[in-house]
Formats: C-alpha cells, structure tokens, sequence
C-alpha cells in the first residue's frame, strides 16, 4: 500500500521547478517533490497546503491532490499522513517538524535549511528521535549518484588519504553554502574540529542577534581527522559549485555543478641520463600529476528521486536516511560558525558551536 503524504508548501520547489531545469546539465528530472513523489509507485500525494487558495488550487490542478487546506496543523492532524514535504520558508522549517513528528508522521523531507537558528534545529531533531520519525533534509548531493561513487572511491585508498578539499559556491552561507558543507561532512567522513572565516557581505552587523538576510563568506573547515577544506562563496556570479578533492597520490577535480569529472593520478618520473654521465644525481625521480581515466561513470540520476525512493525505505524498515536531521544540523552549524567566527573577528572557533542562539532568517 501507498505511503499517504502531505505537501506543506505548494511553490517552485514543491512543484513548478522541473521546467526551469529540464535542460540543465546537471539535473536529471524528477526534481520537485511532487515530482519526485508522482513518479514513485510506493508514495501518493493526498493533501497539500499553502497560505494563499490560489496557490492550493494551482498545485493540485497540476498534481492532481484531492484536499487542499490553508492551515498546516489542520491538515496534519486531519489526514494523519505518513509523510510530510516542507518547502516552505526556512522559518518554518522546524515547527512543522516537530508538530509533525508528535502527530505521528514517520516521515519528514525538508528543504534545507533545517531551521534558522541551532537551538531550534537541536529541537527538531529531538522531537523527531523522540517520536521516531525520519526527518530528511533536502541537501540532493548526497543522493547525487558520481558524488556517491567519487566519495566511495576515495574511501577505497585507491588515491591515498584525503588531505584538503577547495570548493567554490556562488551565493550565500545559509541557501548554497549548507549544499557546499553538508558535501565537505560527506566526504571527510569525520566531525568538524573548527572554522576559520571571513563574512564578505557590505554593511554586515557581526554583532546582531537576529540576522534578517543571508551572508557570503569565506573560510576553512579543519576536520577532526586532519582533512581541511577551504570554502570560497562568490556572490552573485559567476555560477559556481565546483570542487577539488585532493589526496595524498592525486585528485579528483568537480566543475559545473557536477556534470565535468576529471582524475589526476601522480605518477613519478625518471630524469634522462646521459652518455657523458649521470645528471641530477641527487634527485633521480620527480613526481607529476597525469591525467587518468575515471573509475566510475558520470551520468546523473534524479538527486529528489533517490531522495524519496530513500526515505521511503527509512519509514518502511526503519533505518536512518543518507541525511538525516543530525546530518542536516551540522550544516547549519557549519555555516554559523562561519557567522561566529566573524562576530569573533576572525578567530578559530570550535565545533560543536557553543552559541546555539543566533537566528539567520535565509530563505
């Protein structure tokens, strides 16, 4: 039988964004949740919600919803669904989840961020391991599939140990830049020990409690098993989510939002000697980086399709997601570190976050 779900939140990525992607590159339909969910046999959409009726009227025209509501609690607890969608604003991100988990919902896929503020998220995943539900956060690369392999191959040794990781993301901390450190947890494998970091954003007020915008930075991340990334965010162009994945006998480098792949290897190489006498007696080998064939292939799959097909099998068997709240919790603490470490001018401040309070409103 159908997991029974419910949509909080009828917008762009609820249910409109697939014709604004159809062509990129780097997505592979389904990309909404309503698409991703229309397209899974173990899941149907029963009930939406939005604040305005046309938007209700909009989403189940095209979705083909039987009840549409304009108050969310009601429609929880009216249609006790499996699972619930929230691609609402950040700002309630984290009272639908709790409201949710103590309705009995198993299931929650929540668009990023996980909240605005650490103490709200640190709520949320209580309320969700307290009444076991599954809450999923929406940061797609980690169900995006040459992601999946390149990571896996690094963790096979194949190329050394993991040493650093540079990346680049256009737009902000809180709305790209969680994809960018939920990605670097993925890979590293290991806890954060600290962040170093500079807010670039004119006219940012380092001292606020309440922050009602975003906020572009730059910085690094050291990991507790001594990888470190280094995180360049460039606001408003060029377009970037790019990434170099250096180890200790090569790399793995990442352009254009995952669609271009490249592996270097390193390879050492004999100096010439010559008939009059050896030459470069005291350094007879030097090493490079060669160009190598990649060990996996680089089509994308549907990231949102993974996703659903993935907390589908969290609530029917009771295993944990590939992100789960926890997962999503250290993203944003990630990205309030940056935050803290600015309010500290630059200093290096440890993980977990100590200042659980700040409150960034990101969309």
């Amino acid at each position: 039988m159908p997991l029974r779900v419910a949509l909080v939140g009828c917008g762009r990525m609820a249910g409109f964004i697939d014709r604004e992607v159809e062509h990129y590159p780097a997505i592979k339909l389904p990309y909404s949740h309503a698409a991703a969910f229309a397209a899974n046999p173990d899941t149907e959409m029963v009930a939406c919600c939005a604040r305005r009726q046309e938007s209700v009227d909009r989403f189940r025209a095209k979705w083909n919803v039987a009840r549409g509501y304009l108050d969310w609690k009601e429609m929880i607890e009216r249609e006790r669904p499996d699972i619930v969608s929230i691609t609402t604003h950040a700002d309630l991100h984290a009272p639908i989840t709790i409201f949710a988990a103590e309705r009995g919902v198993k299931g929650i896929y929540c668009e990023k961020a996980i909240a605005l503020s650490l103490a709200e998220a640190d709520r949320a995943v209580a309320a969700c391991r307290r009444a076991g539900a599954h809450l999923m956060i929406g940061h797609l690369r980690r169900w995006h599939n040459v992601h999946a392999a390149a990571a896996e191959f690094i963790r096979s040794g194949a190329i050394g140990k993991l040493v650093a990781v540079h990346t680049l993301h256009t737009g902000e901390i809180f709305h790209t830049g969680t994809h960018s450190f939920d990605l670097l947890n993925m890979y590293a494998g290991a806890p954060p020990a600290f962040v170093q970091a500079s807010v670039d954003t004119p006219g940012f007020d380092r001292m606020a409690a309440v922050y009602e915008g975003d906020a572009a930075a730059v910085g690094f991340i050291r990991y507790s098993n001594g990888v470190t990334a280094f995180v360049h965010g460039c606001t408003p162009k060029p377009p970037l989510f790019d990434q170099e994945f250096i180890c200790e006998n090569g790399l793995i480098r990442v352009m254009n939002n995952g669609v271009d792949w490249e592996l270097w290897t390193l390879q050492e190489w004999k100096r010439p000697e010559f008939k009059d006498g050896p030459v470069w007696k005291e350094v007879p080998k030097i090493a490079t980086l060669q160009r190598a064939p990649l060990p996996f292939a680089t089509e994308v799959k549907s990231m949102t399709a993974a996703a659903v097909a993935d907390l589908v099998q969290a609530v029917r068997t009771g295993r944990d997601t590939r992100s789960t709240g926890e997962d999503g919790r250290l993203a944003l603490e990630v990205a309030m570190s940056f935050v803290e470490s600015e309010r500290q001018g630059g200093a290096r401040v440890p993980l977990p976050l100590a200042q659980r309070n700040i409150v960034v409103h990101s969309r």
